[in-house]
């Protein structure tokens, strides 16, 4: 029997996000679009409930600063809780660091599912993947991930910055592409030679790939 908005808040007050990406995925910028905000009632506890600075999560800052413990919210929309990965991807591009990097979102994962309190469980997983970065999906990231194993929630593969394919086309790289029509049917073309179908083609693939631009 579907439950009501109130029984599924009863069980957990809040939507807990593990949000995954490179710097510069445009992670924040999602976040901030979900939940209606401009960023300035940004708010971050770490696992103890001490208050953060929220200047952790921008851009030009050292990777490895975000734990991804700590929780990401924002007052004008309460219901969401975000987990940030930043940090995890650095050395991702080296075999060997992309195996324990993997390993360590798994066991984040699994260490969450196995909570008692639901509220505790990551519901989501949002995996951010730039179309502005050329390896994007890299076989020692965005891929390792998804072939290790199969996730205990649902996982969405986010592709940001879609003009990106589509800049690329209209910018004259590839002669084919006489209007906008045509260099948007070429740019959806790429994506899904490319990416959609190495997404495709691990062995736990996402349960669904979505596409954004534009998003700033």
């Amino acid at each position: 029997m579907p439950r009501t908005i109130e029984e599924i808040k009863n069980l957990s007050p809040c939507f807990r996000i593990l949000v995954i990406g490179r710097r510069n995925a445009g992670k924040t910028t999602i976040l901030k679009k979900m939940c209606d905000s401009d960023g300035s009632d940004l708010q971050i506890v770490d696992a103890n409930g001490k208050q953060v600075d929220p200047s952790i999560l921008e851009p030009n800052r050292e990777r490895g600063m975000s734990d991804i413990e700590n929780e990401i919210m924002f007052r004008s929309n309460p219901l969401f809780v975000f987990h940030d990965s930043r940090g995890i991807e650095a050395g991702a591009e080296h075999e060997k660091d992309s195996q324990l990097r993997t390993e360590y979102l798994w066991n984040f994962l699994r260490k969450r599912s196995m909570s008692e309190r639901i509220k505790n469980q990551i519901h989501a997983v949002w995996f951010c993947i730039p179309m502005d970065e050329q390896r994007a999906p890299s076989a020692q990231f965005e891929l390792a991930f998804f072939n290790a194993r199969e996730s205990p929630v649902p996982i969405i593969a986010v592709c940001t910055k879609f003009e990106a394919l589509l800049d690329s086309e209209m910018s004259g790289e590839d002669d084919s592409s006489d209007t906008e029509e045509e260099a948007r049917q070429a740019a959806q073309s790429k994506f899904n030679r490319t990416v959609l179908q190495a997404l495709r083609g691990t062995s736990h693939p996402p349960d669904q790939i979505v596409q954004l631009q534009s998003l700033s």
